[in-house]
């Protein structure tokens, strides 16, 4: 089942209403996700301690299955989040929305979503002075000049392991981690005291995570600046890199944010 919001209908709004039912609402099954259904959904992640964002995923299926999922955020991380960016909460929860991948952990198990790079491993290598050509021509799908070579799910934690054993620095360091995806390559940068030390906060919960974002935004002047302005076209630029634009990062935030935002936003 994919993450439902306002506006759709089908057979998935009625197990979503269903399951509001079956924890206390009491909102008409019609297979059509209005207004009274986010409302009843608001009022189930205030209750149950996740975000409350109206929007039906993983988290707010597993708590309502009554199997919650582990270490997820909850509204008063985010709130805690803008105020410390000294920005509002609508800002920072479109950018959870848009930029996070839903949980920043594999299904129930303690593992983080990560997406391991073998062009930065090349980069890493040679920065420490490995023969990183070498290394290439022996592991070409762990250590490589091109991106690429991904397989996605838990399947990116073998090629982590696997990286480990040439570098476990360099391996930690090519790899994307939790819910933002911040590349360990920065765990200097942000304050960690080493990069095994980066790797451990990513591994105990999302509001570690978010700690590690809250810190990169902090660490730039142009993302943070982004943020306080709502230039969501600049934010996206300067946190997906050039081609932000390929998978309309910045009219999604914009969107979001006009749906968070307590006041009618103009487009």
């Amino acid at each position: 089942m994919s993450l439902l919001r306002q506006g759709d209908r089908g057979a998935d709004v009625v197990v979503l209403q269903d399951m509001l039912n079956h924890v206390g609402a009491a909102v008409p099954v019609t297979g059509n996700f209005g207004p009274a259904t986010e409302q009843a959904l608001r009022a189930y992640q205030a209750s149950a301690h996740l975000v409350v964002d109206g929007l039906y995923g993983a988290k707010s299926r597993a708590a309502m299955a009554g199997v919650p999922l582990p270490g997820t955020l909850s509204q008063a991380d985010l709130d805690a989040a803008a105020k410390r960016l000294g920005v509002d909460v609508a800002s920072v929860m479109a950018v959870h929305d848009v930029e996070s991948r839903g949980y920043g952990f594999i299904g129930h198990t303690r593992l983080p979503v990560i997406l391991f790079e073998r062009h930065v491993m090349y980069a890493r290598l040679a920065s420490r002075g490995f023969d990183a050509a070498a290394l290439m021509h022996a592991h070409p799908q762990l250590v490589n000049v091109q991106p690429g070579g991904y397989h996605g799910g838990l399947a990116e934690h073998d090629r982590l392991d696997a990286a480990q054993a040439l570098d476990i620095d360099s391996a930690i360091e090519a790899t994307s981690w939790g819910t933002y995806q911040i590349m360990g390559e920065h765990w200097s940068a942000l304050g960690y005291a080493s990069a095994l030390a980066f790797e451990t906060d990513m591994c105990q919960d999302e509001a570690a995570q978010l700690t590690a974002f809250v810190r990169f935004i902090e660490n730039s002047r142009p993302l943070h600046q982004a943020l306080r302005a709502h230039d969501w076209r600049a934010f996206a630029r300067h946190y997906n890199g050039p081609a932000y634009a390929k998978n309309d990062y910045d009219h999604r935030i914009a969107a979001a944010y006009r749906r968070h935002s307590p006041q009618p936003v103009a487009a």
